[in-house]
Order: structure tokens, then sequence, then C-alpha cells
């Protein structure tokens, strides 16, 4: 506790399991942030990060990137 360390790998299984909070950026800009489950939990029940990066860069206008 009381420690961040910064963890950013395009592999978003490894993300679910070693992160609590996230910060998506599609393309420069910040998609989506907060806790994981909260962020998931919006979606659909079976949702992972995943689809929620890819519904997040679908709302904010912009395709996931190349």
């Amino acid at each position: 506790r009381g420690t961040t360390i910064l963890f950013s790998s395009h592999i978003l299984s490894y993300v679910e399991r070693l992160c609590h909070r996230v910060v998506i950026l599609n393309r420069g800009v910040v998609a989506a942030e907060g806790r994981l489950a909260d962020l998931v939990g919006e979606g659909a029940p079976d949702e992972t990060l995943e689809s929620l990066f890819v519904r997040k860069a679908l709302e904010s206008g912009a395709a996931p990137g190349p």
C-alpha cells in the first residue's frame, strides 16, 4: 500500500490479472480510467478488459489504433 507501479502492456489479460486501477489510452487520449472492476462492470456481465477497450474507443469516435 502507498506505492504506485506503472505497468504498460498491450497484453490486456496480464493487466486484468495484475492491476486494480487502469487507464486506457487510445491514440494518446484517455478513453477510460478507474478501478478495473468498476470499468468492466459498466458493460455486459461477461465484459473483458479487451471488450471494454474497444467499446470505449468506439464511444470516443476513434477506432482502436493499428
